[in-house]
């Protein structure tokens, strides 16, 4: 089963063209379009962070098969024994010959790093499946039984998978760039996909329909300060008024003593033994490097100047904060 699922995320990573699953626009949806605006390339695609990378994927990976889908199957036998970052690391170079690796690979775009995505979150996000309940809860306090929500970085699909599960009757639409994430959003959703349409596209290019509420988790923290605020700002334009936003990822004192404070923290949490040794250090050091994360006012005040009021925390767990907004 591990090789069947590995080949498949491996066969995505090598061509995947167009969208994925159920996404062509449902009924009554309009097309992908671009935002008047002209938003520079968001969520995920920043690009020192998440560059697409696919070609390169593909040239290494088709030359490399084997070696990487055997890489790929260690990975997903390790468990936790591997020092994975939520979101940051890049397996798959290893796995492949040092001439061949390509710095702008995507770890989104990386077979690898998708194939062990799911067991991340759960492990490294504090009370990762009371966030989404709490997302849940915070989003049908205005979303109406059979309302549209937007759910950006959906790539993976556990948010999509709780709140189908708990909403029946919501028409969910997950937006993501990376066609592998979206593949694993498939898989993860089974047979509740064919009720979420999933768009491989980033904030240019989703939907522009009135949605009734909006998720951005786990993120944000991937874009620079200008970055975000357009993709707030793109996301703001795509709701109804007085719809909620839900957002949650990393944030914290941004100075170095700070810096090296909480992600230590985050490190000695995600690590099995709760003691941050050499393969944290490393990904301390990736995190410090890659992350471009905010203090927590500054998140606040980037959601006010992109046009949300209403702010309030719902969620802070070690390095990561949670905040409820509203278009007015």
């Amino acid at each position: 089963e591990q090789r069947r699922f590995a080949e498949r995320l491996v066969q995505v990573a090598q061509g995947h063209g167009g969208q994925v699953g159920g996404d062509r626009p449902a009924a009554g949806m309009a097309a992908p379009g671009r935002d008047q605006a002209g938003l520079a390339q968001q969520a995920h695609r920043s690009p020192d962070h998440h560059g697409i990378g696919s070609q390169a994927a593909s040239k290494g990976l088709g030359r490399h098969r084997a070696a990487v889908l055997r890489h790929v199957q260690q990975r997903m036998e390790d468990g936790g024994k591997a020092a994975v970052s939520l979101h940051v690391t890049n397996d798959v170079t290893n796995a492949l010959p040092r001439q061949d690796r390509k710095s702008d690979m995507s770890t989104f775009n990386d077979p690898v790093a998708v194939a062990r995505y799911l067991e991340g979150p759960v492990a490294k996000v504090p009370g990762f499946h009371a966030l989404h309940r709490m997302c849940e809860l915070l989003l049908a306090e205005r979303v109406p039984d059979d309302g549209r929500v937007l759910v950006l970085g959906a790539g993976g699909g556990l948010e999509l998978r709780a709140f189908a599960a708990a909403r029946p009757r919501w028409r969910l639409v997950g937006v993501d760039p990376s066609a592998p994430m979206l593949a694993l959003a498939k898989e993860t959703l089974g047979a509740t996909a064919a009720r979420v349409e999933l768009v491989e596209c980033d904030i240019d290019a989703a939907p522009g329909l009135a949605f009734d509420g909006a998720t951005c988790l786990l993120t944000l923290h991937f874009l620079s300060r200008e970055e975000r605020l357009h993709t707030l700002r793109g996301i703001l334009r795509r709701l109804s008024p007085g719809a909620p936003l839900v957002v949650a990822h990393h944030s914290f004192d941004t100075t170095d003593a700070g810096k090296a404070r909480w992600l230590g923290r985050y490190a000695a949490f995600a690590s099995p033994s709760g003691v941050s040794g050499r393969t944290e250090a490393a990904t301390i050091a990736a995190m410090r490097e890659r992350l471009p994360v905010l203090s927590p006012e500054a998140d606040v005040e980037l959601l006010g100047q992109a046009g949300f009021h209403g702010i309030e925390l719902f969620y802070a767990g070690f390095s990561f904060r949670g905040w409820v907004a509203y278009r007015p």
